[in-house]
Parts: structure tokens; C-alpha cells; sequence
């Protein structure tokens, strides 16, 4: 009797014993996720900054198209910043510029010149 009592004992602690590791390698669905983020590197910022001036504004179906010396392809303005562009275009002054990669939206725009300093955000 002390056997059997002794081997459902030992059985049933083997059961309810889980092997290390278990429930990592096959979690069931519903199960809680882990909280620590898996994710080492940083992702990519949308935003690329540079320093250029103005090549050529235009007005494109309501929209204000920049072409910047040196950058390739066109970028999308506020008609608010309108004029600071026009004159960095005309006295050739360079603009320090922040874009968003995705859209090619401007989304900050300042006077590189230490006389004229001030930096404009488009929308504001």
C-alpha cells in the first residue's frame, strides 16, 4: 500500500511539473503577451533634415512645390512659408529644412544666416 500511495505521489508530481521553458515555445492563443519589448535596434525616423537653398517654388494644382539645390525630387509647403521661400530663391539664401520622408512634406523651416536667424513650422 506504502508503494502505490508512494508512485501516485511521485506520478502526479510529475504531471503538475512543467519542463523549463514550456510555455514559451508554444504559447496558447489568447495567452497573456510578454510586457518587455522584443524590439532591440531603433526604428528609422520619418524625418531628414538638410541645409540648402531654394531652387524653384511653383504652384501645382493648390499646392506649393519646393525644389531645393542639391536634393532631389520636389517637397510640399504650407502657402504660409510662401514668401520666405521665394526670397531664399531670389538672394540665394539657405534654408535649414526638416522633411518628412514619406509625404515630402515640410515640416520646419529656419534661416541658416546668422543676421536673420528665426525658424518658421509650416501650419503654425
Amino acid at each position: 500500500m506504502k508503494k502505490s500511495l508512494l508512485l501516485v505521489a511521485l506520478f502526479s508530481s510529475l504531471i503538475v511539473q512543467k519542463s523549463p521553458g514550456e510555455g514559451l515555445k508554444n504559447p496558447k492563443p489568447g495567452a497573456a503577451k510578454s510586457q518587455f519589448n522584443s524590439q532591440i535596434y531603433e526604428k528609422e525616423s520619418d524625418e531628414h533634415s538638410f541645409t540648402a537653398p531654394v531652387k524653384v517654388v511653383r504652384e501645382v494644382q493648390g499646392d506649393t512645390e519646393v525644389f531645393f539645390e542639391g536634393q532631389s525630387g520636389f517637397f510640399i509647403a504650407k502657402s504660409s512659408i510662401q514668401s520666405l521661400l521665394v526670397n531664399s530663391q531670389k538672394k540665394h539664401i539657405p534654408l535649414s529644412v526638416t522633411v518628412n520622408k514619406l509625404s515630402r512634406q515640410i515640416l520646419k523651416l529656419e534661416v541658416s544666416t546668422e543676421d536673420s536667424g528665426g525658424s518658421i513650422s509650416p501650419g503654425h
